[in-house]
């Protein structure tokens, strides 16, 4: 059985001062992964999910963003076997670059 990806990153990077330096690792991940397919993320539609917060749905992936931007996080998952291949990949190059 296939796995489908599914990672959870912090919504924003930090120094080792406490101060916000950037967006979190989630939005590397999607970096890459445009850059091994162009427009894997391209204009999404929108949801709300009273659960989990703003969710941004693609074809084959979907980033859901919880809690508020300092302490908050963002889930990257893919929905379906081709959305999995793409992100494991992505990510795998992202932590190469770490």
């Amino acid at each position: 059985m296939f796995h489908r990806f599914y990672g959870k990153y912090p919504a924003r990077s930090y120094d080792a001062q406490g101060e916000h330096v950037g967006m979190g690792p989630w939005l590397t991940l999607i970096r890459e992964a445009n850059g091994i397919e162009s427009g894997f993320f391209g204009a999404p539609s929108y949801a709300d999910d009273d659960l989990t917060g703003r969710v941004e749905i693609y074809p084959h992936a979907r980033v859901i963003h919880e809690g508020d931007g300092d302490n908050g996080a963002v889930i990257v998952s893919a929905t379906d076997d081709h959305g999995s291949s793409v992100l494991t990949q992505a990510e795998a190059a992202m932590r190469r670059r770490w």
